[in-house]
């Protein structure tokens, strides 16, 4: 998808998808309580970060957006069918290979009797990038921005989570411990601007 989002140019601009800057979540940072100061610092770093980055044909241009796991299905063959474009945009495209690194390691990683995130994050770069590889390259200096697109998918995540918020910064009795949990988390990272991993 990357290596034709290359050659790739809508002609009817209006139909255009938008760029990365104008998702839901970003355009609307006060969903978050007002208490929220310092993930709203991290906010203005992780967007004057990306505002710096080249944006070139061969690193930036469509990408899925939204790359999870409930997104995509592999046949018995090993078909890769890939579905769900609704959050597709104009970005990096590190962004799409962070999203559903993110993914894995927030669902999947630091449970009891599994691998930590950092292994399975070398596992998943590894074997992903031998098949990405074969069909795109991307230069060692993208991989390595990885971590500022871990914050932005966290920050998109972590905003959309208050997207009902009423006023009480509390999550109700009815909300799992899992995803308690994970806003706790979520939000300590945020706060001291770092990535849910970072082996680069």
């Amino acid at each position: 998808m990357h290596a034709l989002a290359k050659r790739y140019d809508h002609p009817d601009a209006t139909v255009r998808r938008h760029d990365w800057n104008l998702n839901y979540y970003l355009q609307n940072i006060d969903i978050l309580p007002p208490s929220h100061h310092r993930v709203r610092e991290t906010y203005y770093s992780i967007i004057d970060t990306l505002q710096e980055l080249p944006k070139d044909r061969e690193v930036y241009g469509l990408i899925h957006g939204d790359m999870g796991f409930g997104n995509f299905h592999v046949s018995e063959q090993g078909k890769i069918t890939l579905f769900d474009f609704d959050e597709a945009q104009y970005s990096w495209f590190v962004e799409d290979i962070a999203i559903q690194l993110y993914y894995l390691v927030y669902v999947y990683g630091g449970e009891e009797g599994r691998d930590s995130r950092e292994e399975q994050a070398l596992r998943f770069i590894d074997h992903f990038m031998k098949g990405y590889s074969r069909e795109n390259t991307l230069e060692q200096y993208w991989l390595e921005q990885t971590p500022v697109f871990l914050k932005l998918r966290e920050l998109i995540v972590y905003i959309g989570a208050y997207r009902n918020f009423d006023g009480d910064e509390t999550f109700s009795s009815s909300d799992n411990e899992w995803f308690k949990d994970w806003i706790s988390e979520s939000r300590e990272r945020l706060e001291h601007n770092e990535p849910i991993v970072n082996v680069w």
